[in-house]
């Protein structure tokens, strides 16, 4: 079957390992962005967390 953006979640859900392909070659600029995104807001939070009195 042809993944397409209509059926990608579907095929995911189906367990089609092709779909994630489909996902990574379409959205993978995407992905990596709000990956890095995350990754650094985290370690930023982590790095100033104990800083920070909790009440």
């Amino acid at each position: 079957m042809k993944i397409t953006e209509e059926n990608a979640v579907q095929q995911i859900k189906n367990r089609n390992e092709k779909a994630i392909a489909f996902i990574i070659q379409t959205y993978g600029s995407l992905l990596t962005a709000i990956i890095k995104r995350h990754v650094h807001y985290n370690e930023h939070n982590e790095k100033i967390g104990p800083s920070i009195p909790i009440k």
